[in-house]
């Protein structure tokens, strides 16, 4: 488990390093970059004689390699939508609730047919796929591009890549402190569902389908918040409020839910909220970043409200 807990972390605190690598060299290599590494440290982990070594080759290559994917995928919208942005936006940011609907029940499927180095080779193979899809982006804001990567002497490269003035937006740092308070909680229940269930006596068997479910329902309320966003008719903070008020009521109500059908009720629930809770930030927090340093910003949203996604589930461990 603390080689995973490693990925998580690094896949957050290396957010804005990330983000200054999109900026300085565009979005296209940052992101074939990124699914080499990631590919380099799955088939590796999948070799190593020790614990020791998985700490490196998993937590560390993976976590950096899929922070690297996340961010440069994020800031593909903005350089080919200008109308349906949002809509984009959201759509690309189906990738988390996507991946628990769909590669849950295939990694376990793999698992139990194969060990888990080989395993790890089946998923480094299945990382071909964003170096292909990253090899087939043509960026069309190659202004933009080139201006990034002509600017400055080395020195002045390493001062942007510290800079930290985006603390200084009142709209930033309103969106990251209610974003990483929101997070605490919403990632505390979604750890301990499964130990949760096997107190109740619900099989593994049925306890993967509310995983499933909430993957599911994740992925069609990120479509219809990037919809609705799109239409005008209802504003982002609205969507947000909409969202953490979900995930809040269902989680307040959690402990009611002693049978499977209300779990997977909640589960449908806490998707839906999970859905609109984080499409509407990464809109506002991407819009009211200047285009230069989307990156590098965007690197620093991750990084903070990774603090929570690390501790918060210890935090809870304690007292559930």
């Amino acid at each position: 488990a603390f080689p995973g807990a490693i990925a998580l972390a690094f896949s957050g605190m290396f957010g804005p390093f990330g983000g200054h690598l999109t900026d300085r060299y565009g979005c296209r290599v940052v992101f074939m970059s990124s699914s080499l590494i990631t590919i380099i440290g799955l088939v590796s982990s999948s070799f190593v004689p020790n614990i020791v070594l998985l700490y490196f080759t998993y937590g560390f290559m993976n976590g950096i390699g899929s922070n690297l994917i996340y961010i440069s995928s994020m800031m593909v919208p903005a350089l080919y939508f200008k109308r349906r942005r949002m809509l984009a936006t959201a759509i690309v940011s189906t990738g988390p609730g996507a991946s628990l609907f769909i590669m849950s029940p295939i990694v376990e499927a793999i698992h139990k047919v194969l060990d888990w180095r080989k395993t790890l080779l089946c998923l480094a193979g299945l990382c071909l796929v964003p170096c292909l899809g990253g090899w087939a982006l043509r960026e069309k804001n190659k202004k933009v591009e080139q201006t990034i990567a002509q600017r400055g002497s080395s020195e002045r490269r390493c001062r942007s890549s510290c800079d930290c003035s985006v603390l200084r937006n009142p709209m930033f740092v309103l969106c990251t402190a209610m974003t990483s308070l929101a997070v605490l909680g919403h990632c505390m229940p979604i750890v301990h569902l499964a130990k949760h269930c096997a107190e109740l006596g619900i099989s593994s068997d049925l306890s993967s389908w509310l995983y499933f479910a909430i993957g599911l329902s994740s992925l069609i309320a990120r479509m219809c918040c990037g919809k609705l966003a799109g239409t005008g008719w209802i504003s982002l903070p609205r969507l947000f409020q909409f969202g953490v008020f979900g995930l809040a009521l269902g989680n307040l109500l959690l402990p009611l839910a002693t049978d499977f059908p209300y779990l997977v009720l909640y589960s449908v629930s806490y998707g839906f909220g999970e859905g609109f809770f984080f499409t509407p930030i990464y809109c506002i927090i991407l819009e009211s970043l200047p285009t230069e340093r989307r990156g590098l910003d965007f690197g620093i949203f991750l990084l903070f409200i990774a603090i929570p996604y690390v501790f918060g589930p210890s935090l809870s461990g304690n007292f559930f």
